[in-house]
């Protein structure tokens, strides 16, 4: 990918196409290979991220001090935590920030990283572009209000005041599901929020997140979210 649009989930979204791919047409195995040199230490992080795991290493392959790492990733269905649909992961339809063949995971990776933030504010800009702007639209959080906020510019508004920090990661697979001739999908998963604020609290919160995507023309907007979490009762 160019340097001006990585980061922004087409990298993934074209890798998790190709192993859709290959799973269907029934392929067990994908090996990568890449340099082990520094420069492409990022490269390297973004396969394991995507669940590839380091299987060999060539010494010297590209040039003296300059080694082959190979990474390898099963394709069977259990790697991927049961029966998915591959083929809800791979319609023909358009996403927010993404113009290529859904890939619903990197749709989460896109969300999460836009909910985190080392400055105290989520990336209310890419979230406007995800979320449907209208105000019967109720959008639930870990934390208060327990009503949830009314709509994408209450929620811009109000949420998390004295917030320093914040990191969501998704921790899981994305759970598909298209209903009404494709014009809902809802999506499931698994993931992890760290929250703190300029007063000292602190707080580490694994749930999952259910989300209801409408079509409206050419793309998906969220109509519905809510996360769930479980409750450990103090001993």
């Amino acid at each position: 990918m160019r340097r001006d649009t990585q980061g922004q989930g087409h990298g993934t979204a074209l890798l998790k196409y190709v192993e859709a791919e290959l799973r269907i047409s029934g392929q067990r195995l994908l090996l990568v290979e890449t340099s082990g040199s520094p420069n492409f230490e990022r490269t390297r992080a973004f396969y394991a991220k995507c669940g590839y795991e380091a299987e060999a290493r060539i010494r010297d392959y590209y040039d003296v001090g300059e080694d082959m790492v190979i990474f390898r990733k099963a394709l069977s269905s259990d790697n991927d935590g049961g029966q998915t649909d591959e083929r809800n992961e791979v319609m023909n339809i358009t996403t927010p920030n993404q113009q290529l063949p859904v890939n619903w995971e990197a749709v989460a990776d896109r969300f999460c990283e836009a909910w985190t933030s080392s400055i105290g504010k989520p990336n209310f800009d890419t979230l406007g572009e995800m979320y449907a702007r209208d105000e019967d639209v109720i959008i639930y959080d870990t934390l208060p209000p327990l009503n949830g906020f009314r709509g994408f510019d209450d929620l811009r508004t109000s949420i998390y005041e004295g917030l320093a920090s914040m990191t969501t990661e998704l921790r899981g697979n994305v759970t598909v599901r298209a209903l009404a001739n494709g014009e809902v999908i809802v999506t499931s998963y698994p993931f992890h929020l760290s929250y703190r604020f300029d007063d000292g609290r602190h707080y580490e919160i694994d749930a999952r997140i259910t989300e209801v995507w409408e079509k409206r023309g050419e793309r998906y907007v969220i109509v519905h979210e809510h996360p769930s979490t479980i409750y450990d009762p103090p001993k």
